[in-house]
């Protein structure tokens, strides 16, 4: 890392935004900008780049993904079928 890098990890390590779900996160290690890792309140980290970091566009915490991804993407697909078949009288879901 040279001296203008280091510089500018010192300056963001510490910087606070908030994602899209209005959790706070933290940049807690700087080490270039596609390789930023950020905590979020309850301790939770994850490896983000700086550009989506400053957009709030880093996937939430652990508080958001208490429902297991393979769970959340049957109810995603159920929503979905319910909402093409609200209109008909047939509720035919297979």
């Amino acid at each position: 890392m040279n001296k203008l890098q280091e510089k500018t990890a010192l300056k963001r390590i510490g910087e606070v935004a908030y994602n899209r779900n209005s959790e706070k996160m933290t940049i807690v290690e700087y080490n270039d900008c596609d390789n930023v890792v950020v905590q979020f309140e309850n301790g939770f980290r994850t490896s983000v780049q700086y550009g989506n970091f400053k957009r709030g566009k880093v996937g939430g915490s652990l508080k958001s993904r208490k429902i297991p991804l393979h769970i959340r993407s049957v109810m995603s697909w159920w929503n979905n079928k319910r909402k093409i078949n609200k209109g008909s009288e047939n509720y035919n879901y297979s």
